[in-house]
């Protein structure tokens, strides 16, 4: 598997939340196939980007997403840690 967005192959699988993420670029990807609930969510699109003071991947939260959230320094959202 390479990095779709720059061809690295420094890439690994989030097995828990079913996407892919690049070590050298940032990029994530998924593939519905790869989704551990799949089955069990309807779509809902999340634009991914890096914070600016952390570094770690947040994003606008959708009125309707369940994921257990908590709020980034740049006042979007991550996966909660807790």
């Amino acid at each position: 598997m390479t990095c779709p967005k720059c061809d690295s192959d420094h890439v690994r699988y989030q097995a828990t939340y079913g996407y892919w993420d690049c070590e050298d670029c940032g990029y994530v990807w998924a593939f519905d196939q790869d989704d551990p609930d799949y089955e069990e969510t309807e779509p809902v699109t999340y634009v991914l980007q890096s914070c600016s003071e952390c570094l770690k991947l947040c994003w606008d939260k959708p009125n309707e997403s369940t994921l257990p959230v908590e709020q980034c320094h740049c006042g979007k959202y991550l996966l909660s840690t807790t």
